[in-house]
Formats: C-alpha cells, sequence, structure tokens
C-alpha cells in the first residue's frame, strides 16, 4: 500500500495486551560484534499489513541478542476508516526520513528498514532475514548502556570504533512488548491484530561527545500520560537506544526491559 504523500497527523498512544515478547535484550556494546536493528513500518488501517506484523513476531521469537524490532506505527491511513491506536505522525516522518534515501521518497506500508541502510517490503521474510544475516557481519562502531530507575531511562553512548567523532544522532524508545486488539473499521474491519515491540513514545537529539568520547543524559519515561494508562506492572514493557550516524545509517542499539 502506497502513499507518496501523508494524511492528518494522530496522537493516539493506546496501550493493549499484556502479553510479552520473547526477544532478549539486544546489546552492541563492544567493538566487532555485529547487530541488526528492523524497524518496520506499518498500520492497522492498511490490508497489507498483517502479514509483515506476523513476519516481525517471527523475527522477534527467533532473534538472539544482536537482533532489535521495533515497530512503528504510521498514521496516514487513519483516514480509512480506523484510526490506528498506536499512530503517531512522528513515526510518519520517521519513515519518510528513511524514504529521502533508501526508496525514491515513495511512503509505503508495510516497509521495514534494516539498520536505517536497506529498504524491504515488510512482509517479505526471507530478504528481511539476508539483510539480518548481512548486518550482523558488521562490526559495530558505537556503545550504549542503558538503566531504568524510577521512571527514569539514563543512557551512556560513545563512539568505539571508525573514527565517530559528531554529526551523531540518539533516538530513545519506549516499547510495548506485546498488543492485541479487534479493529471494528477499515480495511482489517473484523480482524483481531497483534504486535510486537510497538513504539509508544520516542524521543530524538543530536548527540554531542564529550572530550572522553562519550554521551550521557536521561529521559523521565510518562507512563501514567499514556492512554489507556498502562498496568500497575511494567512487565509488558522494555525502552531501546539507537545511534545513527550522519548519514542515518544505525552504528550503535541497546535493548532494556523496565521490569
Amino acid at each position: 500500500m502506497s502513499a507518496e504523500t501523508a494524511g492528518a497527523a494522530h496522537g493516539g498512544d493506546a496501550l493493549g495486551g499484556t502479553e510479552r515478547s520473547n526477544q532478549r535484550p539486544a546489546k552492541a556494546e563492544a567493538a566487532g560484534s555485529g547487530f541488526a536493528v528492523v524497524e518496520l513500518f506499518t498500520s492497522q488501517g492498511c490490508s497489507s499489513c498483517p502479514p509483515a506484523d506476523r513476519v516481525l513476531r517471527t523475527l522477534t521469537d527467533d532473534a538472539d541478542q544482536s537482533v532489535l524490532t521495533l515497530s512503528f506505527h504510521v498514521d496516514y491511513w487513519n483516514y480509512l476508516g480506523w484510526a490506528d491506536p498506536y499512530s503517531s505522525a512522528r513515526y510518519s516522518a520517521r519513515q519518510r526520513s528513511y524514504a529521502s534515501r533508501l526508496s525514491g521518497g515513495r511512503v509505503f506500508t508495510p516497509q521495514a528498514i534494516v539498520n536505517g541502510r536497506h529498504s524491504a517490503l515488510g512482509s517479505a521474510q526471507g530478504e528481511i532475514e539476508d539483510l539480518i544475516r548481512m548486518e550482523k557481519k558488521v562490526a559495530s562502531l558505537a556503545r550504549l548502556d542503558l538503566e531504568y530507575v524510577a521512571g527514569t531511562l539514563s543512557y551512556r553512548a560513545g563512539a568505539l570504533r571508525g573514527g565517530i567523532s559528531g554529526g551523531l544522532k540518539l533516538a530513545l524508545l519506549l516499547l510495548q512488548n506485546s498488543v492485541h486488539n479487534p479493529v471494528p473499521r477499515g480495511e482489517n474491519s473484523g480482524e483481531d491484530l497483534s504486535h510486537v515491540h510497538v513504539v509508544r513514545a520516542l524521543l530524538e537529539r543530536e548527540m554531542a561527545l564529550e572530550d572522553d568520547g562519550t554521551a550521557t543524559g536521561n529521559w523521565k519515561l510518562d507512563l501514567a500520560g499514556l492512554t489507556p494508562k498502562p498496568a500497575a506492572s511494567p512487565s509488558n514493557l522494555s525502552a531501546a537506544a539507537l545511534i545513527s550516524d550522519p548519514s542515518g545509517a544505525i552504528v550503535g542499539a541497546t535493548l532494556i526491559g523496565l521490569s
């Protein structure tokens, strides 16, 4: 399903579902260890997306610690009869930034982006797996450590290899490990849809390195501000961090659980 221009913004951020993803924490903390980040741009309003959502779940269930999967729900199909409750205009904007480099400016769902370097149809499991294997052979360039204490996510990041010293961008993400909900209207009317590692909040910032080559900071997570409110236990929530170089390629990534 293709969209050359986006529709109206939609800021729905609903938490739903209590299942937990089987994916283990992804780490790219040591120089020389390869990794792969798979970003799926999807929508509950797109009838082409459920097969891709199932592929992402399979990739998540089969992943080792070097693979991180992310589900970004775009908002530009919300006008088709069902406003995806997990969608955000910010996620659509992230996809457009990739499209300008990787798909000739064409925005479509489902789209998978691997390590910010490669674009594939989100339901093309074999192609995505090939890209994962290829990227895992490339040494990681940046170190990332995350810690979650009392509602605050703290990070420590630094470049380890490749002479990276400037133009780095950091993305911090709040994830819901697994969600499930019925869709009463739109192209997927009557379907019960499930998703893994759904991005619920996103903070992006320039990453200025200190003299010692590191960068530190924190993010206060407003879990109470999500609608509906999350369950009392954070066992269905995770946090991830990504470092991108000036080209947009992801050079470091990590994931931690919040429980």
